[in-house]
């Protein structure tokens, strides 16, 4: 129980580390955001510290008691102790995998970081409106003219309107709109096409695979931010949501705070999905919202494919 509520932890923690607040100013909203984003898991990682400290010793305290309740061959006291040394471990070792995880989201954030400064430094005299500040495996950009080119993992990439995107197996990329507004994880297996305007609008167009976004319900107010399937139209209102398309034709949303207006592409009835709930799509068959069970539904927007 202790393992799989760490376990949730991570993941919402992932979702809410996209999600940090963003300023207006173009040129460098994409470096505040990330610097935001790296201050705020460096103070998880010291916190998290803090705690794998404590649990270790209350761990100590209680493998100590047990020894004392064994020498005085005190048998309620010996079981009492067993159980306080075994949720003592419990919780040292899920402590330790939570720090784990926030030590790895750190490092992937200070190399984002890094990789978008030295991008603007390099195209300083050059609008950029969106760029892929992570990728992990094999990564590829078709541009304008049609030509599919692989992604270098140490350098960010600038995204121009009308560019795709597509991961492999065991892959993965985050991209970001120029302002911050927008964080997007780029799940393995995923091809999708961004469109976007001089006003910041953009669309994304997603053939198949799943990603994950986070939109700044403040900046958003200002601009359109829209996902397009086979099935349907999602209208983001400033939300932080998983949309995934799957070989079968269906679209599945979750949305995680927020809301987003699903619209069926066959011109059906449109839906507002609020946080917390689920909708999957198919065409000819009527939208129904439910709630998210996280014990039966997979993650299936994270990089590994794992639930």
């Amino acid at each position: 129980m202790m393992r799989r509520g760490i376990f949730l932890i991570l993941v919402l923690a992932g979702m809410q580390m996209l999600a940090m607040t963003a300023v207006a100013a173009p040129v460098d909203g994409i470096l505040r955001v990330l610097t935001a984003r790296e201050q705020r898991l460096q103070r998880d990682v010291d916190m998290c510290a803090r705690g794998v400290a404590h649990a270790e010793q209350t761990l100590r305290d209680a493998e100590s008691a047990l020894r004392l309740a064994l020498s005085s061959k005190d048998r309620a006291a010996e079981a009492t102790a067993r159980e306080a040394v075994a949720v003592g471990r419990e919780n040292y070792e899920g402590y330790r995998e939570l720090c784990a995880g926030f030590a790895q989201d750190l490092r992937r954030a200070s190399k984002s970081l890094t990789l978008a400064r030295r991008l603007l430094e390099h195209n300083a005299e050059q609008p950029i409106n969106a760029a892929v500040v992570e990728q992990r495996g094999q990564v590829e950009r078709r541009n304008a003219e049609g030509a599919w080119m692989a992604l270098a993992g140490d350098r960010a990439a600038p995204l121009r309107s009308g560019d795709r995107l597509r991961t492999g197996a065991n892959s993965g990329a985050e991209f970001m709109l120029q302002d911050g507004a927008t964080a997007a994880q780029i799940a393995a297996d995923t091809e999708l096409q961004l469109t976007l305007d001089d006003l910041g609008n953009a669309v994304v167009d997603l053939s198949r695979g799943a990603f994950f976004a986070a939109v700044n319900p403040l900046l958003i107010r200002m601009k359109r931010m829209e996902v397009r399937t086979p099935t349907a139209a999602l209208a983001v209102r400033g939300t932080r949501f998983a949309v995934r398309q799957a070989a079968d034709g269906s679209t599945e949303l979750l949305v995680l705070a927020g809301m987003v207006e699903a619209m069926p592409s066959d011109g059906g009835r449109a839906v507002m999905v609020e946080a917390g709930q689920r909708l999957v799509m198919r065409q000819g068959e009527p939208l129904a919202v439910t709630a998210i069970d996280w014990n039966t539904t997979r993650r299936w927007w994270r990089e590994d494919g794992e639930e």
